[in-house]
């Protein structure tokens, strides 16, 4: 279990931490942007779990999984609609994730005789658990809720006075950390103040209709993702680690 923790933390940070928005739109144009996102992923999982062997294979499958996705991607986006390419977007990111899970937990079933004599990273599994925990609830549901919210995002632009950069994006993480922490802490009366203080600092944005429902649908996402996130991982603590 400790392996698997330790290359789903090294997937996890070099797939959504050490991988920024510019490299993501560079690897549409280029196979070298790919080639070195899948190298950092190869060369983090071999940091985690000291073996060589399992991290060549995540490096290669990461290339091809990645490459994949890039040109599927790019013949749905000339032959669809938006409103189709809009669902394939959300499919293609979940079956992403999803192969890259599988291709580790069935690498860690071919070599499991070899990691008995593997000098890997000793991690706390609670702890990685908890860090597996943030990393999904904070980065990896912001980018779902992102997909997930394009459609009405269009549809406001125009109404959508310009604010700060960024701020949005932000503030969902924030909420999000916060409303994980409180439930790992045990104090999820604290969350209903946070979705108070969200309204009223939103107030003059409530009175635009198509805003205000943008906001609120994307508010929902994310404490919907925090909440399902964090109960999971209060269960894992109690289940996995003994």
């Amino acid at each position: 279990m400790t392996i698997l923790l330790n290359l789903l933390l090294a997937h996890f940070i070099a797939d959504f931490l050490l991988q920024n928005r510019q490299l993501v739109e560079t690897k549409k144009y280029s196979v070298l942007p790919i080639l070195l996102h899948s190298l950092i992923v190869g060369g983090l999982s071999y940091i985690f779990v000291r073996m060589l062997t399992i991290s060549v294979f995540i490096f290669i499958s990461h290339f091809i999984i990645d490459f994949a996705k890039n040109r599927i991607t790019k013949y749905i986006g000339k032959s669809s609609t938006k409103s189709q390419f809009y669902i394939t977007e959300i499919l293609l990111f979940v079956l992403d994730q999803v192969l890259h899970i599988a291709v580790i937990i069935f690498l860690l079933n071919i070599f499991r005789e070899q990691i008995l004599y593997t000098s890997y990273l000793h991690i706390p599994e609670n702890l990685s658990i908890i860090c597996l925990a943030y990393l999904v609830t904070i980065w990896v549901s912001g980018i779902l809720i992102g997909f997930l919210t394009k459609p009405y995002e269009i549809q406001i632009k125009a109404d959508k006075e310009s604010g700060l950069a960024g701020a949005g994006k932000t503030i969902g993480q924030l909420e999000r950390f916060i409303i994980l922490t409180m439930i790992l802490t045990n104090n999820p009366i604290g969350i209903g103040f946070i979705f108070t203080a969200k309204s009223i600092f939103r107030f003059e944005n409530l009175k635009k209709r198509k805003l205000a429902e943008y906001i609120l649908i994307g508010t929902l996402y994310s404490f919907v993702l925090a909440l399902a996130i964090g109960y999971l991982t209060k269960y894992l603590l109690k289940v996995v680690v003994k």
